[in-house]
């Protein structure tokens, strides 16, 4: 099995999606390009999504409908357990009771809750420029298929 650990605020949803959806008085949408993005990574590699999201709102929001709307190529996902320690170790603790991934990366806006072990599957995404890029994609396909940076 193949993981992707997605935070989705910065990284599906953009700060411009979220003024957009407060200018038109609209829901939020996911940004269309980083969607595509990692549309791409899952048919790729048939990776199952995992959400690392520590802000309950955002993780209460991300639906099967909701994915469905924004035009993810799949519904079905999993998310992390709370982890006082942060968003890695939540995913160490997911590892722990769901087992070991064949590969895994991780989709985020920041860096600072990783450490040093989770650090090379780390992609970050720029949410204040253009999201998640096919760049950013092909190096996350890269270490999900055993090609990427990681030593």
């Amino acid at each position: 099995m193949r993981v992707i650990f997605l935070e989705v605020e910065g990284v599906l949803m953009l700060p411009v999606c979220k003024m957009v959806s407060r200018l038109l008085q609209k829901p939020v949408v996911a940004f269309k390009p980083s969607i595509e993005a990692l549309n791409e990574i899952i048919s790729e590699t048939g990776a199952e999504l995992v959400i690392t999201s520590a802000n309950d709102k955002a993780v209460s929001f991300v639906t099967q409908t909701k994915m469905k709307e924004w035009g993810l190529c799949t519904t079905t996902f999993d998310r992390v357990p709370h982890a006082a320690k942060g968003k890695g170790d939540g995913i160490l603790k997911w590892m722990a009771i769901a087992g070991e991934p064949e590969s895994f990366v991780i989709l985020d806006c920041e860096d600072k809750e990783y450490g040093k072990m989770l650090h090379p599957y780390l992609v970050v995404v720029n949410p204040d420029d253009r999201g998640m890029t096919e760049e950013l994609a092909h190096k996350a396909i890269g270490i999900l298929k055993g090609r990427g940076e990681i030593i």
